[in-house]
């Protein structure tokens, strides 16, 4: 019985083209995660800055993570 070794070549490819798109598509689910997290962050400081500037009347403004929030 004889070994066929012809197709060595193109499965080492088909595996390289199935790691890549396995780490293409890991790192868009990342960066999509990443910016929804900072737009959710964005929303939360502006309704925490909101809440803090109408319970408490003597501020003007606000300062949360670097932003600042006026009347």
């Amino acid at each position: 019985m004889q070994k066929v070794k012809g197709f060595l070549l193109l499965e080492a490819i088909v595996a390289l083209l199935i790691t890549v798109i396995g780490v293409s598509i890991f790192s868009m689910t990342i960066v999509n995660f990443k910016k929804n997290e900072l737009k959710m962050e964005k929303r939360e400081d502006q309704a925490l800055a909101k809440h803090m500037l109408k319970e408490n009347k003597d501020l003007d403004r606000v300062i949360i993570h670097d932003r600042e929030y006026t009347r």
